[in-house]
């Protein structure tokens, strides 16, 4: 309503495909393409708008564009599940690359392996291609889902009991799990994981030790979430990257505390500014809940401002 009021204009079902800047080296406008149907950029009309006082990108993250995170972290791709939206493509990164804009932290991604969304799947070993724990297994997802990609992506279980199994399989979401293994004793349970079975064994004695104690000596994990596994059948739920876990990206275009894009040169791109998920402000390897809407929030408004002044 506000934007009526002012009489901004707003055009979506638009991409944007280049920056525009003149001999001084300025941003001053863009060119986008008309997109009635289809992905063919080329397809579309293209469209030259004039900046007045300056460009601002917001086009979100590049979670979607696999080229880029191939090059950024490859490795992620194995992720199930991708958390965007349908727009994270990098297009509006991809334009500022063109014209030698600098990025930070393309390789941060977080990758989310939500284990204690599954109720009490917290309460199972997770074991790594090993048969050793390596985690916490009541940690937030994100940190789960980076360990595992980093030490156990293509192989790696939640074991679990029969009186454990029928808790998780309960719980709203357990649909979402993937198909588990299952095997009437922990040798044979390890041999369709293809995991050490000496290993498997021991790492359950000590975990069930840790249980009966009612302390986590190995990674303090909280004690609401120690189950003795004691009563056959046993079942392992996969947990590499692969079966469950989604990933989105954090970096983006290099800005200055004005929301200015910086070229690789460490030079600010005049007329060029961006905002949220496209650039890289505040992020470490950990995004935090909620952090990606104060971002956009902050950066938008110093971004807006800092076009409008100059």
């Amino acid at each position: 309503e506000k934007l009526k009021e002012l009489g901004v204009e707003v055009e979506t079902k638009r991409m944007l495909t280049e920056l525009v800047k003149d001999a001084n080296g300025r941003v001053i406008g863009a060119i986008v393409h008309d997109k009635p149907s289809g992905n063919d950029v080329e397809s579309g009309t293209p469209v030259a708008i004039k900046a007045n006082k300056g460009v601002i990108l917001a086009s979100g993250a590049f979670t979607l564009n696999e080229g880029l995170v191939a090059d950024a972290r490859g490795e992620v791709l194995a992720c199930k599940k991708r958390t965007a939206g349908a727009n994270d493509q990098g297009d509006g990164l991809v334009a500022a690359l063109k014209i030698g804009a600098a990025t930070h932290s393309l390789s941060r991604m977080t990758v989310g392996e939500h284990v204690y969304m599954y109720g009490a799947l917290s309460a199972g070993v997770l074991l790594d291609y090993r048969g050793h724990r390596i985690l916490s297994e009541d940690w937030y997802g994100s940190f789960i889902g980076r360990k595992i990609l980093e030490n156990s992506s293509n192989k790696c279980y939640i074991v679990l009991d029969q009186p454990l199994y029928d808790q998780v399989m309960v719980h709203p979401f357990a649909k979402g799990l993937p198909e588990a293994l299952s095997a009437g004793s922990l040798e044979e349970l390890s041999e369709l994981m293809g995991l050490p079975a000496d290993n498997v064994a021991s790492t359950v004695e000590r975990y069930n030790g840790f249980c009966a104690e009612g302390k986590d000596h190995d990674f303090d994990k909280g004690a609401e979430y120690l189950q003795v596994l004691s009563a056959a059948p046993f079942y392992a739920v996969p947990a590499d990257v692969g079966s469950v876990a989604s990933y989105f990206t954090l970096g983006g275009l290099k800005i200055d505390p004005s929301a200015q894009v910086m070229a690789i040169d460490g030079a600010p791109i005049k007329g060029l500014y961006a905002a949220g998920r496209c650039s890289c402000g505040i992020f470490g390897e950990y995004a935090g809940s909620g952090t990606s809407i104060a971002d956009g929030l902050t950066f938008g408004r110093i971004a807006g401002k800092s076009a409008a002044s100059a």
